[in-house]
């Protein structure tokens, strides 16, 4: 089984595919919210990342990234039903927090719905704590707030010349 996450354009079919499946994912799970039409223009923004995951070449999840000034906040983190239990959000985080160290963070935040306990045992073994709420985003029961502080990358080992 062949997996590789790479950084994609939002627009494109599979993208849009997999960012409508998330979307009326959350729909259904959280059908108290109000209804809203799906906008990829925030992802296709200079300030945004999306990431796909490919299965053996065919298109099975996806996350976004939006760089803010002082943190990247994950979006849209999402697996076909088909490709879950292995290992593909994990490797899209992983991706994610690889490209925000890249672009010079050093704090990523999420924004989750309260009732989805899967994802938020893999954030915490990805080790994502619980924080307050940030950004644009309204307090809310229905959601858990979550961040994790990145290190940075170990430099290159030295040559010792003898």
């Amino acid at each position: 089984m062949d997996i590789a996450v790479r950084l994609d354009d939002p627009n494109s079919p599979e993208a849009r595919a997999l960012l409508q499946a998330a979307h009326e994912l959350m729909q259904s799970l959280f059908p108290e919210q109000p209804p809203r039409a799906l906008s990829l223009a925030p992802l296709a923004a200079p300030e945004s990342r999306v990431f796909i995951a490919r299965m053996n070449l065919h298109a099975v999840g996806c996350c976004a990234m939006i760089l803010h000034r002082d943190f990247a906040e994950i979006k849209r983190l999402y697996v076909a039903p088909e490709a879950r239990r292995l290992g593909i959000a994990a490797r899209l985080l992983q991706a994610v927090e690889r490209a925000a160290r890249q672009e010079g963070y050093n704090l990523l935040k999420l924004e989750s719905g309260a009732r989805l306990t899967n994802a938020h045992r893999l954030y915490a073994r990805s080790g994502f704590t619980a924080c307050g709420q940030f950004g644009a985003h309204a307090p809310s029961a229905a959601s858990l707030f979550m961040e994790k502080h990145l290190r940075a990358a170990a430099p290159p080992p030295r040559s010792s010349s003898g």
